[in-house]
């Protein structure tokens, strides 16, 4: 029983000491406790009379219903949409421009779903496209300066649309005339 206990304690202990300094705490990185959880709950369910039993049973069934209907139901409870963005994307895109992300190290789901699209970096960011696709997804990490926005607005670049597939920020960018 003590090893259950830890199952569910330790890693929900260490993810509240290590959120102080990196934000860890989603749902989806504590879901291996959850098994652990139902032991527990089941376990006390026996420390209760037949009546007590069975109302706490219905209860833990609503809950957990409800709980799971409304993940799977809401969209936003649901990781980043790439599919949805890069079909936007590359649906509406003209054949002069450019898809660019702040770093090289995330363009891997967008080459998931069109792996023949040429992905530049941010250094690679010139005058001369009709328009510019800024994938911001997780920009505050890997551009905390916010330096690839800066230098396609400083380039003349005007933002025309700012989309969001749930987590996936898309930014684009057309050249006035």
């Amino acid at each position: 029983m003590r090893v259950v206990y830890l199952w569910v304690l330790v890693p929900l202990g260490l993810g509240l000491i290590i959120s102080l300094k990196i934000p860890v705490l989603d749902y989806f990185r504590f879901l291996f406790v959850l098994p652990a959880f139902y032991i527990i709950v089941s376990l006390g369910l026996l420390n209760l009379s037949l009546r007590r039993q069975k109302i706490f049973l219905i209860l833990v069934i609503f809950l957990n219903l409800g709980f799971s209907s409304f993940y799977f139901l809401s969209p936003k409870a649901q990781r980043e949409d790439w599919r949805e963005a890069v079909k936007y994307i590359e649906n509406n895109r003209s054949s002069g421009s450019a898809v660019i992300f702040p770093a090289d190290s995330q363009k891997e789901a967008y080459q998931y779903y069109s792996p023949e699209t040429d992905i530049l970096s941010s250094e690679a960011v010139k005058k001369g496209y009709s328009e510019v696709w800024l994938l911001r997804y997780a920009q505050a990490i890997s551009d905390p300066t916010d330096s690839t926005r800066q230098k396609i607005e400083n380039l003349g670049y005007k933002k025309e649309i700012e989309l969001d597939f749930n987590g996936v920020v898309v930014w684009k960018y057309y050249l006035p005339d």
